[in-house]
């Protein structure tokens, strides 16, 4: 039994054993080392961990924090656990050849293993609860949370996209016309808008090939243009030379008849 914050009346439940916590906390670690499949099936270098996701995904719902009709604290705690079934079970996507049913089972069973490394504590219940609630998405907080999934997955997607050069329009594609909250809608369409005017400098922008080239040209001409002037710069010596040395002549010989 502890004393609510603020004085309030006392809270009951059962704090997890130090075994429990160290139990959970390396379950949640596997986040750490889990990769998110679909950078990985894309080539993506330095690609995100679950961890990695998971983390923004809890920071996000910060941003409504003074919105009336959405619990941020509810939300922060859904986008923590949304994927903590991957730490066993790891990042099943579409393309992993597995289907929608069995997705859900593997992770269901995946959620009830890991909660009950806190034994019979309401910690558990509530990181089950959480799941729970963001699986069947049909809570006002579930549904954000869904759509800020979705906008998380596009923000990662063009930072990939401007760091390393490699097109990743399919998220963009695929997640198209699907978010519905209309805060995280406006966020969506500035993304969308910031993109596709980084592509457009892009296409107009010389390519690195063209740059070389380029190069090579201004290289060459002003090597040319050494050349021309070393060469008309020897001729004007050998011609200076030529003409000293018939004035020299001309002035020997001038001498001899003199003396003659």
């Amino acid at each position: 039994v502890r004393m609510a914050s603020g004085g309030g009346a006392a809270i009951t439940g059962t704090t997890p054993k130090p075994g429990q916590v160290l139990e959970l906390m390396k379950v949640c670690g596997e986040l750490k080392r889990t990769a998110r499949t679909g950078w990985v099936r894309c080539g993506v270098k330095d690609y995100e961990s679950v961890a990695d996701h998971s983390w923004r995904m809890a920071m996000l719902p910060l941003l409504f924090a003074d919105m009336p009709d959405v619990d941020h604290i509810r939300c922060m705690k859904i986008g923590l656990v949304h994927d903590l079934a991957e730490a066993i079970v790891g990042d099943i996507t579409p393309h992993c050849g597995v289907s929608k049913d069995q997705k859900s089972r593997l992770e269901s069973e995946a959620m009830h293993k890991i909660c009950a490394t806190v034994g019979e504590s309401s910690i558990g219940k509530e990181i089950l609860g959480c799941w729970n609630e963001y699986e069947a998405g049909l809570t006002r907080e579930a549904k954000l949370m869904k759509d800020l999934d979705k906008f998380e997955m596009i923000l990662q997607a063009e930072d990939y996209e401007e760091q390393q050069g490699i097109d990743l329009s399919q998220f963009f594609e695929s997640t198209k016309g699907k978010i519905k909250d209309e805060v995280v809608s406006s966020w969506e369409q500035e993304l969308r808008l910031r993109r596709e005017t980084r592509l457009e400098k892009s296409r107009t922008a010389p390519t690195v090939l063209e740059t070389q080239i380029e190069k090579q040209t201004e290289t060459a001409t002003e090597t040319a243009t050494e050349t021309e002037t070393a060469t008309a710069t020897a001729t004007t010596t050998a011609t200076a030379t030529k003409t000293a040395t018939a004035t020299d002549a001309g002035t020997d010989e001038a001498g001899s008849k003199r003396k003659r």
